[in-house]
């Protein structure tokens, strides 16, 4: 058999020929026209014909490609009309299947709710669950939660549905008084919160009561001293403060007085961190100085008893620890 002339000229009719007259004319008038190539077709433009996709060459004995001669692509395609081919279908189920499992994450994750407080649902931003903060007393758990009527506000909950509580709102309606930094001490628990007559303080309250109370209040009236980082040595509360004379210090409450060893004078503050209480008696904790840069500090809560642990990089400079833990 002649090989093909080389640069061929593609016939526009729907049929595919090749270019060579002399094998068209070769051809016995009684042979049966060529099938058209289902891997080929050509273009309503042009004299070229543009594959469908990558695959052997058709020739004129048109032997079988990989897919059978006689079956059109087409059908293997979605039609404008809509319809769906049959090996389309499995597809498109497991593109919905996962379009579904991900507008549902609870679905994916493992989940201990107990109620649901809150039930406006919101838009999924990740799949990690939100830590709750709270503390075990007596069987209970008192913890702070949100919802559409009161806000983040102090609940209680046994672990069923019919013991879970609204316990006390201290900013009444919707607004927030955002529980945080738990205390247990004995039979009582001491945290931070927000009303508008003390801004926020250090209140708290026993589990056979319904009425928190603040217990301190550092900067009077509405304005707040936003304590954090409460620690029990074993006789009295270490906290860090901030008033308008003293910045934001160490301070010491043992339920009568409170105490300050105010590192730094003046507003400036020493900004005390990464509180850790002894058990022995006080607490230890990092603080910056203007001598000592950020270092880590031991106190008693009193200005005599507040010591510099160790400047490990001498001088203003600062060695910033973190991550302080007891053992």
């Amino acid at each position: 058999m002649a090989s093909p002339a080389a640069g061929p000229a593609w016939s526009t009719s729907p049929r595919l020929r090749t270019s060579t007259t002399a094998a068209t004319s070769a051809r016995p008038s009684s042979a049966p026209p060529a099938r058209r190539c289902p891997r080929r077709r050509c273009s309503p433009t042009t004299s070229r014909v543009e594959p469908r996709r990558p695959g052997p060459v058709c020739r004129r004995s048109h032997r079988s490609h990989r897919e059978p001669p006689q079956r059109c692509p087409q059908s293997r395609t979605i039609e404008r009309s809509g319809k769906i081919s049959s090996w389309q279908a499995p597809l498109l189920s497991l593109v919905l299947a996962c379009t579904l499992s991900t507008s549902a994450p609870t679905s994916l994750l493992a989940n201990p709710r107990i109620v649901d407080l809150n039930t406006t649902p919101e838009p999924v931003r990740d799949l990690v669950r939100y830590e709750v903060e709270g503390v075990e007393l007596l069987g209970e758990f008192l913890f702070a939660a949100t919802d559409e009527t009161h806000g983040a506000e102090l609940w209680i909950s046994d672990g069923t549905v019919a013991g879970t509580s609204l316990f006390a709102d201290l900013n009444p309606g919707p607004a927030s008084s955002s529980p945080r930094d738990f205390l247990q001490v004995g039979e009582q628990v001491f945290f931070v919160a927000t009303s508008h007559e003390h801004g926020r303080e250090i209140w708290s309250t026993l589990l056979a009561s319904t009425s928190p109370t603040m217990v301190l209040d550092l900067a009077p009236g509405s304005a707040s001293s936003e304590p954090r980082d409460l620690r029990w040595d074993g006789a009295a509360i270490y906290f860090s403060a901030e008033t308008p004379e003293s910045g934001r210090e160490l301070w010491r409450w043992d339920g009568m007085s409170v105490t300050t060893p105010d590192l730094v004078d003046g507003a400036g503050g020493s900004d005390p961190e990464e509180l850790v209480a002894d058990p022995s008696g006080g607490v230890f904790f990092v603080a910056e100085t203007p001598e000592t840069g950020r270092e880590l500090f031991r106190s008693d809560g009193t200005p005599g008893g507040t010591l510099l642990v160790g400047d490990l990089l001498d001088g203003p400079g600062s060695s910033d620890p973190t991550e302080l833990v007891w053992i």
